[in-house]
């Protein structure tokens, strides 16, 4: 697994750093190496995912929204690769062909939606240069960033790739 430092969370949102600061302080961005043990002096380490939800933060505080929309969108991302195999099974090699840049094909996509849903915020993936949106489902969009593209952009800023997420066990080992 390779880690990140802060520096590169500065780097691919393209901001200044005290916004990835507060983004960090108000628990909008929460590394997935998080410590268990506080104090001064201690250094972050964030997962590729970690940098591309800044990338999509970015995005959104461009748009002046709220830290609890902004902490509702990283979350939603968070619980993307936990959720999806449940939810929506078939659009798992679909998520793989846009996160995994060697199986990666021209028109695949997801979008992240900012709308008037419940929770503020749905995922859609599909193939192809067109999207159907279901209003009666989602509601009125009023954001939809391209997850596809901000995954592009990390791997460009800082090489890398998208690797699966740890279990929750796996994660603990790290941390402990």
């Amino acid at each position: 697994m390779t880690y990140y430092s802060f520096a590169d969370v500065v780097r691919v949102s393209e901001r200044r750093a005290h916004f990835a600061a507060a983004w960090v302080a108000h628990a909008v961005l929460v590394s997935d190496f998080e410590r268990a043990e506080s104090g001064s002096g201690r250094h972050r380490r964030f997962s590729f995912q970690n940098l591309v939800e800044a990338r999509v933060l970015s995005v959104l505080q461009g748009f002046g929204l709220p830290w609890p929309v902004m902490q509702r969108a990283a979350l939603t991302l968070k619980r993307l690769e936990i959720d999806l195999p449940v939810v929506a099974p078939e659009h798992l090699d679909l998520w793989a062909c846009v996160t995994d840049a060697t199986r990666r094909r021209a028109g695949d996509f997801v979008l992240l939606l900012l709308g008037d849903v419940p929770g503020g915020f749905s995922v859609v993936l599909g193939t192809g240069r067109h999207a159907t949106i279901a209003t009666d489902r989602i509601g009125r969009v009023a954001v939809a960033i391209d997850l596809r593209s901000a995954i592009e952009d990390v791997e460009r800023i800082v090489g890398g790739s998208w690797a699966p997420m740890l279990t929750e066990a796996e994660n603990a080992g790290i941390t402990a």
